[in-house]
């Protein structure tokens, strides 16, 4: 991932961390929010599936560090997805990360259509 990253001049990864009303005793929910990641264990929506976040693999005792430290070794294994580059950097937004991500994604010019241009 970090030879990607380097090719591709990225230079973070954005996460989206959700936590419901009984955290700790649930864990929380962690996206991918940019660049958009493909791997075993991040779904096309961003979510990332690891056992530390599922209700067996998860105790109210954990802090963020553990979590952290299990998704730096499963970005170790990911890959930037190149069909979805451009089109959608971002993985997942809600309402207020959509401005954000109009900075990112490319603009396209708006032009007349062709048959206004015709004489």
């Amino acid at each position: 991932l970090l030879k990607e990253f380097g090719a591709k001049a990225l230079d973070h990864v954005l996460l989206h961390v959700s936590y419901s009303d009984s955290y700790p005793f649930v864990p929380p929910v962690v996206r991918v929010v940019y660049p958009c990641l493909l791997g075993d264990r991040i779904e096309m929506d961003g979510v990332i599936y690891v056992d530390l976040l599922t209700s067996m693999g998860w105790s109210s005792s954990f802090t963020i560090e553990p979590l952290i430290t299990q998704i730096a070794s499963l970005l170790e294994e990911t890959t930037i997805d190149a069909g979805l580059e451009g089109e959608f950097l971002y993985s997942y937004q809600t309402d207020g990360e959509e401005a954000a991500a109009e900075e990112v994604l490319p603009q396209e010019e708006e032009s007349e259509p062709d048959w206004l241009l015709a004489e």
